[in-house]
């Protein structure tokens, strides 16, 4: 995966408080067992950021915007092809300045573009005591797999650790209706210095 954000003034005489941002994916599928085959493909993610003042932002994600017609599907090696649901996300979050900007709350909603499902909203809380530690935990809201049209809310805990330019997160995600299921999630990544226009402006 591939992403760029950048103020949207960088490009207009207006936006100074807009942020946009681009994400191309890249997906490649390998399967074993019963059946032997693999898949690719790829799709792109764009979003904007409005800062409506130092402690809230909204936001919105377009996921998986590419349409068929221009790759956004998945090809399998036996011929299948399998697209890729879009997905709208509309969210905001806030810093409040009663706890020192070291609590940040967050919420969104989920919105299929073109599907029957109903939307799914998330809310969690994130509390950074030190720059290097920050402790997450929310409330995901699923769909309920003995029925597509009925939501279930699980809960979602993390912790990031940050050294420099480089971080570390982890995320553990149970399913109430099914234990076995219990998400864990890992990443690391590495964030170089903000460009001047971002300076005191990323959080």
């Amino acid at each position: 995966m591939i992403s760029y954000g950048t103020p949207a003034n960088r490009f207009f005489l207006y936006g100074r408080e807009l942020f946009l941002g681009l994400n191309l994916k890249y997906f490649d599928r390998g399967f074993s067992g019963g059946v032997n085959q693999t898949a690719a493909g790829y799709s792109g993610d764009f979003g904007m950021r409005l800062a409506v003042n130092p402690s809230l932002y909204l936001g919105l994600n377009v996921q998986n915007f590419l349409p068929i017609s221009l790759g956004g599907v998945i090809n399998y090696s036996g011929g299948a092809e399998e697209a890729l649901a879009s997905l709208v996300k509309i969210g905001a979050a806030t810093r409040p300045t009663v706890f020192n900007r070291k609590v940040l709350i967050a919420t969104d909603i989920d919105l299929p573009v073109s599907s029957t499902r109903p939307p799914l909203a998330h809310i969690g809380i994130e509390w950074q005591p030190i720059n290097s530690l920050a402790l997450r935990c929310g409330l995901d809201q699923s769909i309920d797999p003995q029925s597509s049209s009925k939501t279930t809310w699980d809960p979602a805990y993390g912790i990031s650790l940050g050294f420099a330019h480089f971080r570390f997160d982890y995320a553990y995600h149970p399913f109430y209706n099914d234990p076995s299921l219990a998400n864990n999630y890992f990443s690391f990544s590495y964030a170089g210095e903000p460009s001047q226009a971002l300076r005191g402006k990323a959080q």
